[in-house]
């Protein structure tokens, strides 16, 4: 069993409950094998397609992907500019350091 599913069957034990997954996007970016940056150049890359989740009752969120996980809280306003943040952060850990994730659950509850 990964890192990554044991936080998820941690969070699900402790009351939280799926909630999606964020937005995945394919992005080209040069690496030290392929340096060159443009249509033909570096390798293509994924990101996103984390798992959210929810804990009903309260505003939290969380995501979790294969080496962290983060925890923050929706804002009730939109931001005013489009680069603000619309959430507000409250902690992140690593996947594998179950004993924080337990810590952070807990101060959230």
């Amino acid at each position: 069993m990964s890192n990554q599913e044991k936080a998820i069957e941690l969070l699900e034990a402790s009351g939280w409950r799926e909630a999606g997954f964020t937005a995945t996007q394919q992005v080209r970016i040069p690496t030290v094998r392929n340096p060159i940056y443009g249509g033909t150049g570096g390798e293509i890359r994924t990101f996103g397609g984390r798992a959210k989740f929810e804990k009903p009752g309260t505003p939290y969120r969380c995501t979790v992907g294969k080496q962290t996980v983060f925890f923050y809280k929706p804002l009730e306003k939109k931001p005013a500019l489009r680069t603000q943040s619309h959430v507000e952060a409250l902690d992140q850990s690593y996947t594998k350091d179950l004993e924080h994730i337990k810590e952070i659950i807990e101060r959230l509850i």
